[in-house]
């Protein structure tokens, strides 16, 4: 593991701590059934991503 990709664990992790507070927050205003709608709402949308990614990404030779 390089310098760079310590400084990028680093950075995940201060933006996860900076976020939680939030989702935390978020999570006891609106219940679990507010949680679980959010969650398939945030996974649908990464699938998504991930899949215009895979189909017109860049191409490793």
């Amino acid at each position: 593991m390089d310098e760079f990709s310590v400084l990028q664990l680093i950075g995940l992790f201060m933006a996860f701590f900076l976020v939680l507070p939030g989702f935390v927050y978020h999570v006891r205003r609106t219940g679990t059934n507010g949680l679980l709608k959010n969650v398939a709402l945030w996974l649908g949308i990464a699938v998504v991503i991930a899949l215009l990614y895979q189909y017109f990404g860049p191409s490793v030779s």
